[in-house]
């Protein structure tokens, strides 16, 4: 058996305001800062290259990796410019990508995308304006505002 003590333990020294410290710390949290783009319509085009759709497509191969696909797609004439398959895709890639489009077809007057890593990097953003390409970013978490290369995606996984 064991002796229980009747004597409690108390502090010599308040905690008072060090509890009420620490609940302040516990509830005052910052906000993430998101990127704010406004909304821009699409337009109706009347030749091709006067605006290209860039974005990515996901999937895995048989072995389980993990691939993505690099869709550009003219608005006007629905056609794809590109398709690159990779593991992964840099910035510098996906310049290297556009820059042989145009070798064959000429520069896009502006250039539809979303907001990854790759299509918002400083590189990307330097590339477009040294060829004098207009960068329309769509807002975040709304890929209708990039509706034809979305519709192609529709289709690729329909024939696929």
């Amino acid at each position: 058996m064991v002796a229980v003590s009747s004597v409690r333990y108390q502090a010599r020294s308040s905690d008072e305001d060090l509890r009420a410290r620490l609940v302040g710390l516990a509830l005052r949290r910052k906000k993430r800062k998101h990127c704010f783009r406004q909304s821009v319509p699409l337009r109706h085009y009347t030749a091709a290259n006067q605006e290209w759709a860039l974005n990515f497509v996901h999937d895995a191969i048989a072995a389980g990796r993990a691939i993505r696909v690099l869709s550009v797609v003219d608005a006007f004439t629905r056609e794809c410019l590109a398709l690159e398959v990779d593991t992964s895709f840099a910035s510098r890639r996906v310049t290297r990508v556009l820059d042989e489009i145009i070798q064959h077809r000429g520069e896009p007057r502006s250039i539809r995308c979303d907001n990854g890593p790759e299509l918002t990097s400083r590189h990307f953003l330097a590339w477009c304006i040294e060829k004098k390409v207009e960068l329309v970013h769509i807002q975040p978490g709304t890929p209708t505002q990039n509706a034809h290369v979305e519709s192609f995606h529709g289709g690729c996984a329909k024939s696929a």
